[in-house]
């Protein structure tokens, strides 16, 4: 794969066959369409929110952290509580 960032604009510009002032021309840019394809990012398979939620569950030091925020809430001792949740999320 060739380094354009080590090299000039003019050596980059000459390389592709393009021109600094008006790019590819229509045929080339339909010929290189035709050779590599559409310039299309391909979509990975995405994770639900949820299977990221229990993925994380599994942590243990999450589990001890909701766990210290139920007693904490049980004790009344909501801002201690709040603290514990906002470190979770």
């Amino acid at each position: 794969m060739a380094k354009y960032h080590q090299k000039t604009i003019e050596e980059v510009i000459k390389e592709l066959g393009s021109s600094s002032n008006e790019g590819l021309s229509g045929a080339k840019a339909k010929e290189r369409i035709e050779r590599y394809g559409l310039n299309e990012l391909t979509e990975k398979n995405r994770r639900s929110a949820w299977k990221i939620l229990l993925s994380q569950l599994k942590s243990v030091m999450i589990i001890i952290l909701i766990a210290a925020s139920v007693i904490t809430a049980f004790i009344g001792e909501v801002r201690d509580t709040i603290v514990i949740l906002a470190i979770v999320v």
